[in-house]
């Protein structure tokens, strides 16, 4: 009787087995890459077109990822103007270089370097004037029928003419400049210049006499200047003007927490000038004047929580929207709380490449360049990435599309793929630490120039120098050098390739890539992406190089400088997985272009 209960115990719950299924060989690439960064979406769920971490790598037109271009030095005026740089600014046809020593140079298509204003040139003015005082920290310039309109918040404005000579912003009809506003911000709105910034004022704007830039209240007839108080339209944050710009005829005046927008050219019966508030966006600031930007149609502007965007609607009025949203924490995190920082950050339009990079000082002191690509998009919807390793404190871009950022005294052009020979790979092309010398000790990374032939050389390994010649035939000891190796990084998010619950074997990988950049691709399984140290726990590592690598013996791949990925064969990369996360990084002063990763990988059970 006890067996026979025992029988029917069993027959009532029978072991359940899995059931058998047939192991499948599929494949599957992933292309398409032009989402760019997104830090706020859950890295579970996030689609393989976006990226967790994206450094020093930018969207193509295409789809396709590239490394970001390299910088060449391009001018250094420490011999013709004393102090650091604190901006450029491209005015027909040269770059301005100004420094916080209270001088300007001007910088020709070749690089060379004039001084145009310093304590000597004021003296040789009428009235022999001192030059600006040293210990500059803001600059801003505005062009003004064909002359440049400078201030700095502390001397009496400078106006460049055409053809670069340089005096102070005055009355034309009677040379003085008593009543010229000492402005830190400058800007044009149609037919007026536009100043703010002024240490009695700095809740209001000063706007010049119509169709003159000297011409200000105080000065004598015919005079329509005016200054006109804002802050009373400003309901939070601060009364204190940061920054002026002008957008399809509207004069934005931007505060730390809010835009407000002016119509000018608008007066009463007695001829007086009376601009009209036509809105004040309160959502939106900036995080200084230089972080505003016209690009195309739209003006794009930074501040302390992200980016946005100001166009105007069918009613003719200004409405600003965020751009933002993927970064906007990481982006509010890199801005630092100190001031003086934040008045350091400044963005720059490569209209080359159609994107936008504004540069922030985090709080431990380090430049990040946010950069906002557009491509076959719109402003309202571009794609991200972060920009490391260059350090400006100031940049412009050109009437044709080259781009310049100014670090220290040294000016340094950024690559492109338009003009011939620019492009730059590495950054701080040209640049190298000593001149090359017989019998000396060579440090491995010591970047040296044969003063014979000009070439910049990098040291393979440490060793005692003999010639030039010998060292490169002897065990590759040098190597011509395409300036600083650029750090690169490109994550995916995990993915679980449209099967979660089932296993998977990663058994094969195909990249599809240009360039002759060496890289390491690292896969991770299953939620382990760091070990207990911090640092990255990957199933499989493997080292690769671009397309274009001819391989070894090449001069572009050196022994053992990983796999082609020109070549076909897949490569094995076994992993077992139900999600896996793709990251892709290196060093590399070569190009490389990534358009395609292909997994080729095994379903299994549900059951490990």
């Amino acid at each position: 009787m006890e067996q026979v209960i025992a029988m029917a115990a069993l027959s009532l719950f029978p072991r359940i087995k899995p059931p058998k299924q047939s192991v499948q060989l599929r494949d599957v690439s992933i292309t398409g890459f032009d989402g760019g960064l997104d830090l706020t979406a859950n890295d579970l769920t996030l689609n393989s077109k976006f990226a967790k971490v994206l450094d020093n790598v930018v969207q193509d037109n295409d789809g396709t990822l590239s490394i970001r271009w390299g910088t060449k030095l391009f001018c250094d005026v420490t011999n013709v103007v004393t102090g650091q740089l604190l901006e450029i600014v491209y005015f027909n046809g040269a770059l301005l270089a100004f420094t916080d020593g209270g001088e300007i140079a001007r910088i020709d298509n070749s690089g060379t370097p004039t001084a145009i204003w310093n304590s000597t040139i004021a003296g040789l003015l009428p009235g022999t004037p001192d030059g600006w005082s040293a210990g500059q920290f803001y600059i801003d310039t505005s062009e003004f029928k064909g002359d440049l309109v400078v201030v700095n918040g502390q001397d009496k404005p400078l106006i460049i003419s055409a053809g670069f000579s340089v005096k102070y912003l005055d009355d034309p009809a009677t040379g003085s400049n008593v009543n010229t506003p000492i402005g830190r911000y400058v800007t044009t709105c149609g037919n007026y210049l536009v100043m703010a910034g002024i240490s009695a004022a700095l809740g209001s704007i000063y706007i010049s006499s119509s169709g003159t830039s000297g011409v200000w209240p105080g000065d004598d007839p015919p005079n329509d200047s005016i200054s006109y108080n804002l802050s009373s339209f400003v309901p939070e944050n601060t009364n204190e003007i940061i920054g002026l710009a002008s957008y399809r005829n509207s004069l934005i005046v931007a505060f730390e927490g809010s835009i407000v927008t002016v119509e000018l050219g608008q007066y009463d019966d007695n001829d007086v000038h009376k601009p009209v508030v036509q809105d004040n966006i309160v959502e939106h600031g900036v995080i200084n004047y230089r972080t505003m930007i016209t690009a195309e149609r739209d003006l794009v502007m930074a501040d302390t929580t992200g980016w946005h965007l100001a166009r105007k609607n069918t009613f003719g009025l200004v409405e600003t929207f965020g751009i933002s949203q993927p970064l906007d924490p990481k982006f509010a995190g890199s801005v630092s709380l100190e001031s003086m920082d934040r008045a350091k950050a400044f963005s720059v339009y490569n209209k080359l490449e159609r994107r936008i990079t504004t540069f922030v000082i985090d709080e431990q002191g380090e430049t990040i360049g946010w950069t906002a690509s557009v491509l076959r998009k719109t402003f309202k919807t571009p794609a991200f990435s972060r920009i490391l390793g260059l350090k400006p404190t100031c940049g412009c871009g050109t009437a044709r599309g080259r781009v310049f950022l100014g670090e220290g005294t040294k000016v340094y052009q950024y690559g492109n793929d338009v003009f011939d020979n620019e492009r730059y790979t590495g950054d701080k092309v040209g640049e190298y630490d000593s001149v090359w010398e017989q019998a000396v000790p060579v440090t491995a990374g010591q970047i040296l120039k044969d003063p014979d032939s000009d070439k910049i050389y990098r040291a393979l390994i440490s060793h005692v120098s003999n010639t030039i010649e010998n060292d490169e035939a002897a065990g590759r000891l040098l190597d011509i050098t395409d300036g600083q190796y650029i750090n690169f990084a490109w994550e995916l998010p995990w993915t679980s390739l449209g099967m979660r619950a089932r296993k998977k074997r990663l058994s094969y990988i195909q990249i599809d890539t240009g360039g002759t950049a060496q890289f390491t691709l690292q896969a991770f399984v299953d939620n382990y992406y760091l070990d207990r140290d911090g640092n990255f726990d990957p199933a499989t590592s493997f080292d690769f190089v671009g397309g274009d690598s001819q391989g070894y013996g090449n001069q572009d791949q050196p022994y053992g400088g990983g796999r082609r990925t020109k070549d076909e064969r897949p490569w094995k990369n076994p992993a077992d997985f139900k999600i896996l996360k793709l990251r892709l990084s290196g060093s590399s002063n070569k190009p490389l272009n990534i358009a395609t990763l292909t997994i080729i990988y095994y379903i299994g059970t549900y059951f490990r």
